[in-house]
């Protein structure tokens, strides 16, 4: 039986979005892209980069000069699409930057999360799709209860998110067009869906699991099968 305290804490914990931010090259190719955002320490941040380019050597760090971790990437056509994150956001973080060779018309959407002391899952099954077509559109299922995908849709033409909450959009005046989405799901395995409509072209989406539950190591039983004598008696 759980204690009433931390009844209570599980009761109370949850994945909140806290805000955000955008960059954008419009039509000029470049070599490296900033956007500008403070987060709370102890935050988690994920970033998407759309290069209009086969773009090498990308590098996506804060203006303090940490390096994001690395999540999935996928190309379509022209489009080239990649994820970034850092789980734990440092004391005074105040930007990004992200640089590669090749030049490239180029996007950045950004989000902030709380919560989510199970940390990021970037590894789901299915988490990146791509398709010719005027529906963007990607179900993943969650690993436990109340678990946020972040999905990170990209594509020439302007998108419309019409599956999941829309926090970050670059749309007309860009030639990297975006939409950042979230969504959830109450139930353990659930499926979650992120849908954009668009004019019909290449689209490509990337989706990343912000998890809830802390993962817990197995702990092997080590089971006593012998009686010991304590201090001359039998047993214990």
């Amino acid at each position: 039986m759980l204690l009433p305290e931390i009844k209570a804490l599980l009761f109370i914990m949850a994945i909140s979005q806290i805000g955000g931010a955008t960059g954008t090259s419009s039509t000029t190719p470049v070599t490296t892209l900033s956007a500008t955002y403070s987060p709370t320490p102890g935050n988690s941040v994920l970033l998407f980069l759309e290069i209009g380019a086969a773009a090498t050597a990308i590098s996506v760090k804060d203006n303090l000069g940490n390096s994001l971790t690395v999540g999935p990437t996928i190309n379509a056509g022209a489009i080239h699409y990649f994820s970034y994150y850092t789980v734990s956001s440092p004391s005074g973080v105040t930007g990004y930057t992200a640089t590669w060779t090749t030049s490239g018309v180029s996007s950045i959407t950004l989000e902030e999360y709380s919560g989510n002391t199970g940390g990021i899952n970037a590894s789901l099954s299915g988490n990146t799709a791509t398709a010719n077509s005027g529906t963007a559109s990607l179900t993943v299922n969650i690993d436990d209860a109340n678990d946020w995908v972040v999905f990170g849709i990209g594509a020439g033409a302007t998108l419309t998110g019409t599956v999941g909450n829309v926090r970050q959009s670059i749309g007309a005046g860009s030639n990297a067009r975006q939409v950042l989405m979230d969504n959830t799901a109450a139930t353990a395995g659930a499926a979650v869906t992120g849908t954009a409509t668009l004019n019909p072209g290449n689209w490509i989406i990337i989706a990343i699991e912000l998890r809830l539950t802390p993962v817990v190591a197995n702990v092997p039983v080590i089971a006593i099968t012998q009686e010991y004598t304590w201090g001359g008696g039998d047993g214990w």
